[in-house]
Order: structure tokens, then sequence, then C-alpha cells
């Protein structure tokens, strides 16, 4: 019996569902009658299986919904667009779900949203947008339950978002823009989380975000932005976590962001705050420890201090700080210990120092430093050895040097120093071997010489200097051996010759431009001579006579003082002697004998007379009678009647005969080096010394008497070739080359 029951209400209730449920199909009410009629066309239809439109096909064709009183459900979406004197949805207070979205669009003359009284769920997004009259969302209120996303935008006068009250979560973005009446987002008050993107843009008279007080947390990105009179972020005061980004720009009379300070500690991403002409500070962001990818403050014109940020500690991508008029330094950032990938740093007028980048010990692409006016010092870098990518220091007026950038090894891209007006000179870039790409040195008008590009032996782009006026010299180039593009030496009105570009080959040149140098007269070195002898395309003019042409060049070139055949060295019991040997001589003064222990820095040993005119070869030898121990580096420097000068290859030997007692281990070495003391040094009153490459000291030792091995910690040393040098009181000196890993 019981089961007789069971199948007698199961059909009473599948006959009801079929007599209830209709238009699987969905339907499109395009004029009133359609309204009007749909009782009697479609009896005992409460629950439409498809999707609704009510869309006029004329003009103020549709004005009141009464006849689709007894809707209860739509399953597909509904939507109510384009009715221009449609001023109520009156007639739908039954309708308790819709299972698609809900779009209300382009109503005109529509006021509110009565009639939906009782919509408690719409199973995807909601829509409300362009209805020029609607002033809020009062009568929505049973809604409490929405499948995706929520958009308000473009409601000219709507005022409120009272109504959504019953919402405590959004599952997907929120924008809420393009409201000009709307002044704070009260209604939105029990909304914990949204699982996309918070955008809050174009409305002009908000003030605050006065609704969020519940928000927790943004799954991506939290954007607000042009929106004329925010004031402040009050409303977010318990925002915890952005997923992705938080981006705050264009928002011209915002002055503080301080309310995301209470329980912000995450965003997942990326922070842009840029444009926003009344921002003073960063206070907000205070309890900020990493930021996944990019920093961007830029163009804040009040912005005075980034101290806020004193939490950070590594930036995963770029640092941009860009055009902020009023920010006088970087303090704030002083924690940061590694920047991912770019670090730019430009265009900001009150800048006066960048102590607050103390810290960084790596830069994973570019570091810029460009226009900042009145920034004097970048005595900060000491802790980067290495750059992958450019270096790019230009337009900085007030910047006289480069300290700071004292132990940069390498640069895989460009190096680019332009338009400094007041740096005098470069020597701190003494250790930088190589530049990956080009290397440009630009309308510098202070700079004199290129001192502290000793170390330099290679470029994988051009090399241009151009318009330096004080330049005097490139001696500081004398190491280098190869470029990869053209060669430009232009518009720099005090060079009178090319010396120190001897050593280039030639074969690396692809180009050549020696313009517009008034006094540039020497340009026969052999790198020069050699490009041009073998056929090397060139623009040469407005130079200096004897520069001024390819042919008076060429010329120049064909009338070199000597042809040096070999230049040799070797030991004869213990006494160094050094030969060499000559073709041809054209007024030859003579050779002077250069000696050096670390192959930078010379001294001059001793002079040697010339033939003025010979076609014959000649031979000549220099005895050093007292060389140092270890490495001793010579070479020659060939002088003629005009006092025109060329600098020969560098030779070198190893001299030590006492060596088999002087021992420095473990060679190559990583944390820590011993140094084993001869017995014919004095202990008790000699010192260790180390040089790194350029010949700078780096470490001093006393030794004490009766010590006899000594380990030093070279740890923190940088990757490269050392000397070490032990110095007797009697005079004696052993150097020997270490390598650190």
């Amino acid at each position: 019996m019981k089961s007789l029951f069971t199948l007698l209400a199961l059909l009473i209730w599948q006959i009801s569902f079929t007599q209830s449920t209709c238009l699987a199909g969905g339907i499109d009410f395009e004029t009133q009658d359609q309204i009007d009629d749909f009782k009697n066309d479609y009896s005992n239809c409460t629950h439409i299986l498809g999707d609704v439109r009510i869309v006029e096909n004329v003009s103020g064709e549709i004005t009141d919904l009464s006849g689709l009183d007894e809707l209860t459900d739509i399953d597909g979406f509904f939507g109510i667009n384009q009715n221009d004197q449609l001023t109520s949805l009156s007639g739908l207070e039954n309708l308790i779900n819709v299972g698609g979205y809900l779009r209300i669009f382009d109503n005109d003359k529509l006021e509110d949203l009565g009639g939906l009284d009782n919509l408690n769920s719409i199973g995807e997004y909601l829509i409300i947008v362009g209805n020029e009259e609607l002033v809020d969302f009062s009568d929505f209120d049973a809604l409490d339950t929405l499948g995706g996303f929520l958009s308000i935008s473009n409601n000219p006068n709507l005022e409120r978002l009272d109504g959504l009250e019953e919402l405590d979560s959004i599952n997907g973005d929120l924008k809420i823009y393009g409201n000009d009446a709307i002044v704070n987002l009260i209604g939105l008050d029990n909304i914990d989380k949204v699982k996309g993107n918070l955008k809050i843009y174009d409305n002009d008279a908000l003030e605050n975000l006065s609704g969020l007080d519940n928000l927790s947390s943004i799954q991506t990105n939290l954007e607000v932005y042009e929106n004329n009179s925010l004031d402040d972020f009050n409303g977010l005061s318990n925002l915890e976590s952005i997923g992705s980004a938080l981006i705050i720009y264009d928002n011209p009379v915002m002055n503080t962001i301080n309310a995301l300070s209470n329980n912000l500690n995450d965003i997942g991403q990326r922070i842009e705050i840029y444009d926003n002409d009344a921002l003073q500070n960063l206070s907000g962001l205070d309890n900020l420890t990493s930021i996944g990818s990019s920093l961007k403050i830029e163009n804040n014109d009040a912005l005075t201090s980034i101290s806020d940020l004193n939490n950070v500690t590594s930036i995963g991508f770029n640092l941009d700080i860009i055009d902020n008029d009023n920010l006088p330094n970087l303090s704030g950032l002083d924690n940061v210990s590694s920047i991912g990938h770019n670090l730019r740093i430009n265009a900001n007028t009150s800048l006066t120092s960048i102590a607050g980048l103390s810290g960084i010990n790596t830069i994973g692409a570019i570091l810029e430093i460009s226009s900042n006016s009145v920034l004097t010092s970048i005595n900060v870098f000491s802790n980067i050895t290495t750059l992958n990518n450019d270096l790019l220091i230009t337009f900085n007026d007030a910047l006289t040097d480069l300290s700071g950038l004292d132990n940069l090894t390498s640069i895989g891209g460009n190096l680019n120093i332009e338009q400094n007006n007041s740096m005098a000179n470069i020597s701190d870039l003494g250790d930088l071997s190589s530049i990956g790409l080009s290397l440009s040195i630009i309308d510098n008008d202070q700079l004199s010489d290129l001192s502290g590009l000793e170390s330099l032996t290679s470029i994988g782009g051009f090399l241009k200097i151009s318009t330096n006026d004080d330049l005097d010299e490139l001696d500081a180039l004398s190491h280098l051996t190869s470029i990869n593009g053209y060669l430009e030496i232009s518009n720099n009105d005090n060079l009178g010759s090319l010396l120190g570009l001897d050593n280039i080959d030639y074969t690396t040149i692809s180009n050549l431009f020696l313009e517009n140098s008034a006094i540039l007269a020497t340009c026969e070195v052999p790198s020069i001579c050699d490009y041009l002898d073998n056929g090397g395309t060139s623009t040469i003019s407005n130079n200096a006579t004897g520069c001024n042409s390819e042919t008076e060049i060429n010329t120049a070139c064909s009338m070199l003082s000597i042809e040096l055949l070999s230049f040799e060295v070797r030991n004869t019991n213990n006494i160094i002697e050094l030969n060499w040997k000559t073709a041809t001589e054209i007024n030859n003064q003579g050779f002077e004998i250069q000696h050096s222990i670390d192959g930078i820095h010379w001294t001059l040993l001793g002079f040697i007379k010339g033939n003025p005119k010979s076609q014959e070869i000649n031979n000549y030898y220099y005895i050093h009678k007292n060389p140092d121990r270890g490495v001793n580096y010579y070479r020659l420097k060939q002088i003629d009647s005009n006092n025109h000068f060329t600098i020969s290859e560098i030779v070198s030997i190893f001299f030590d005969d006492f060596s088999k007692e002087f021992f420095v281990y473990p060679n190559p070495a990583k944390d820590v080096i011993y140094i084993d003391i001869p017995k014919e040094i004095d202990s008790g009153s000699s010192e260790i010394e180390i040089l790194n490459a350029i010949g700078k000291s780096v470490y001093k030792y006393q030794v004490n008497t009766g010590q006899k091995t000594i380990d030093i910690d070279i740890s923190k040393f940088s990757k490269g070739f050392y000397y070490v040098r032990l110095k007797g009181d009697n005079g004696k000196t052993i150097a020997k080359t270490v390598v650190k890993e």
C-alpha cells in the first residue's frame, strides 16, 4: 500500500511539473503584447527551461512586466536589455531563481529594481550596466547566491549599492566602474572573498571604499584607478591578501592608502602605484616582506617617502622608481637584497641619495640610473660583481663619478655612460674586464680620460666615444683586444690621439667612423692601420691634418718608425735578459723599457737609443739585474722624433731562485689559502700583501717571528686572479699568482 501511495505522489508531481515548465528553447519578448498574452499562450507556465530576453523591437514598446507575474524560475540566462520606457521590474515578484546569468542593460528610464524582491539565486554572473535613471539596488535584498562575477557599471545616477547585503562572496570578478554618483560601496558589507579581480575605476564621486570592510582576500588583482574624488582606502582595513597584483593609479586627490596597513601582508605578484598626484607615502604596505614580481612607483608628484617598504627583502622581477618629483631618497628599501630582473631609477628630480639600495647584492638584468638631476653619488652597489644585462648611467647632471661600481667585473649587455655633465672620472670601473655588447661614452662634458677601463679586454658590440668635450686621451683602453661592431670616435674637441686603441684586433671592427674632432692628428695606431690596409670601410672627416682622410692615415701608417720583428725575455743565470729585433727604422728616437709585476701598473727601467734611419735588421737587448720574485712583465714604448709613440706587446717570465720554499696553496682556492714562508725571508719583519688583477691592495698581514705557514681567509674575495706578494726586510720580494674560484 505504501508503495502505491509513493507512486501516486510521484505521478501527481510529474504532472504538476510538466504543466508548470515550458519553453526549453527559451523565449524573446519583443513587444508588450507578448508579455500581456504570456499566461494565455503558456497556461500554467511558471518555470522556463531556456533563456529569456526582454528586448523591445520598437522604442518605447515595453513598459509593463506584470504579465510575467507567475514566473518563479528561469533555468537559462535572463536579459532585460534596451527597453527605453521601462521604469520598473514590477511583475517579477515571484521570480526566485535564474539558473544562468542576469543582465540588466541600457534601460534608460529604469529607476529601481523593484520586482526582483524575492530573487535569491543567480547561477552565473550579474551585470547591471548603462541604466541612466537607476538610483539604488534596495529592492534586491533577497539575493544571497551568485555563481559568477558581479559587474556594476555606467549607471550615472546610481548612488548606493544597498540591497546586496546578503552576498558573502563573489565567484569571479567584482567590477564597479563608470558610476558617476556613487560615493561609497555600502551594500557590499558582507563580502569576505572575491575569487577574481576587484576593479574599482572611473567613479567620479567615490570618496572612499567603505562597504568592503569585511573583505579579507582577493584571488587575483586589486585595481583602483581614475576615481577623481577618492581620498583614501578606508574600507579595506581587513584585507589580508591579494593573489596577484595591487594596481593604484590616476586617483588625483588620494593622499593615503594607510587603511591597508592593518592586515595586508601578502601580494602574490606585482605592485604598481603611479600617477596619483596627492599620494604622500606608502603607509599601508608596511607589513609586506616580499614582492613576487615587480614594484613600480611612478609619477606620484607629492610622494616624499617610501619608508613603509622597510620590511621588503626581495623583489622577484623589476624595481622601477620613476618620475616622482618630490622623492628625496630611497629609504625604505634598505632590506632589499635581490632584484630578479631590472632596477631602474629614472627622472626623480629631487632625488639626492639612493643609499637605501645599499643592501642589494644581486640584479638579474639591467641597472639603469637616468635623468636624476640632483643625484651626486651612486656609491651603494659595492656588492654587485656582475650584471647579466645593461648598465645605463645617463643624463644625471650632478653625478661626479661611478663610485660604488668598483667591484663590477663583467657586464652582459651594454655599458652606456651618457650626458652626465659633472662626471669627472670613471676610475671606479677598475675591475671591469668584459662587456657583452656595446660600450658608449657620450657627451660627458667634464670627463678628461678613461682611467678605470684599464682591465677591459673585450667588448661584444660596437665602441662609441663621442662628444666628450674635455676628453684628451684614450690610454686606459690599451688592454682592449677585441670589439664586435663598428668603432666610432667623433666630436671630441680635445682628443689629439688614438693611442690606447693599439691592441684591438682589426678583424673585430666592422666599420670605422673618425669624425669632427678638431685636434685629432694621430690615428696611425696598429689597429687602425691594419683595418684600413685590409680594405675596411670607413668615414673619416673634419679632423686635424694627419687624420682627416683615409689617405692621410694610410700615409702616416706607412711611415711608422719601426717594424718590430720579435720581442723576447729569458732567464740566464738568474739574470733577466730582454731581446728585440727590428727590420726597418725611420726617425726612431729609441725605446723605453717598462716593467710591471701585475701587467697593469708600469715603471720605467731604462732607455735604449734607436736608429734614425735604417733598412737593416737591428738587434737590441737589455739586462734587468734585480727582477722581482714571481711573474715579471715587460713592454717597450717606442718613441719617434715627433714624440709619437707606440706600445709593444707584453712579454713575461717567472723569476724565483728560492721558489721551491715559497708555496701558495691550494690553487685555485675557494675559501682559504695557505702560505709557506721561505727560510731566506726574515719572518719577524716581513709583510704579506694580496693585490687584485689591477694591482689594488686588498689584504695586508705582518708576519710574526717564527711563522712558517700562514692561512688567509679569501672567502669574501671576488672571483678572479690575485697576486700574493711577500716582502722581507732584506729587500727580497716574492710574488705568486692565485685564482679565487
